[in-house]
């Protein structure tokens, strides 16, 4: 059975600790810290640096200790970060200078400071039981060019013209990463809590052609049939209820697409009349979902 060496480390401390073996002052906590990373800096070999490299893990395991935080979790965190933040400057890798050129490493920078910047917009990442929704980005180039031209989409929600991952990123810069910045939401990329593989997307909309952000939402074919759906958005109008404080939502569907239909049924959707958001396209329903005051979530009947 494998240890976990964080959770040993902080059984050990708390041992010495419990016979006064501790730092009294935090500012002893930080010094030590600095030490560590000090001689780490300082070995001169391959073994010297893994012992010190055992001792620095050590300390932080200490800190997490004193903070009353849990050190695997914040690396699980910190890896998912890093995978959002470089899936944005890997989506651009084939547009950058060669390796070796040095505009290159600027360009990579550049790219991540722009998904940094995407994160700072403060639509958060919504969790539910078997699901993540996050916002977007353009390391989901290729996810939102395939399911942009699955078979549903194009007949149930319609043609985007995205043909290429450079059309997907013009696609999410027009789209989800504009409401971002306008609205403060949009679509966010559904994944999988355990594999982190994304199923689809789900959010709220803010069209000039609604008086109300309405819901809308896409799934991959493999994800379809189990519920997913359903989840995804009642987190998302648990959100609209208590973070974006609306009263009402709206939703529009073709009236052919008879699961939709029954899924917003089922997350108390009533009709509303019809409504023509393209001239070229039949008109398509429009339904209204009042939602309760903060403090009593909506969720999926």
């Amino acid at each position: 059975m494998n240890r976990d060496p964080f959770a040993e480390a902080a059984s050990l401390q708390a041992d010495a600790a419990a016979e006064g073996f501790d730092w009294d002052d935090p500012q002893g906590l930080w010094d030590k810290l600095a030490e560590e990373i000090g001689e780490l800096r300082e070995a001169a070999d391959r073994e010297h640096r893994q012992e010190e490299l055992g001792d620095l893990l050590f300390m932080i395991a200490n800190i997490a200790r004193h903070l009353d935080l849990d050190p695997q979790r914040a690396l699980a965190a910190a890896n998912d970060k890093f995978r959002r933040r470089y899936g944005h400057v890997a989506a651009h890798l084939d547009e950058l200078p060669p390796r070796g050129d040095r505009q290159r490493l600027l360009a990579m920078e550049a790219l991540w400071q722009a998904a940094k910047a995407i994160e700072r917009l403060g639509v958060p990442v919504l969790d539910s039981a078997r699901l993540q929704l996050r916002p977007l980005n353009h390391g989901d180039a290729a996810f939102i060019l395939r399911l942009l031209n699955t078979p549903g989409f194009l007949n149930q929600i319609g043609d985007r013209g995205v043909r290429s991952l450079a059309d997907a990123c013009r696609y999410l810069d027009d789209g989800p990463l504009a409401g971002y910045r306008r609205d403060g939401h949009g679509l966010l990329a559904i994944v999988a809590r355990d594999s982190g593989q994304p199923l689809g997307l789900c959010g709220l909309l803010q069209r000039a052609t609604l008086p109300l952000p309405d819901l809308g939402y896409a799934l991959l074919p493999e994800a379809m049939g189990q519920g997913f759906a359903s989840e995804a958005c009642a987190a998302v109008l648990d959100d609209a209820v208590r973070r974006l404080g609306l009263r009402e939502v709206l939703a529009v569907v073709a009236a052919g697409n008879a699961a939709s239909l029954r899924l917003l049924a089922r997350l108390g959707f009533v009709a509303d009349g019809d409504i023509t958001l393209d001239s070229a396209q039949p008109p398509l329903l429009r339904l209204r979902k009042a939602l309760p005051p903060a403090g009593a979530a909506p969720t999926a009947q």
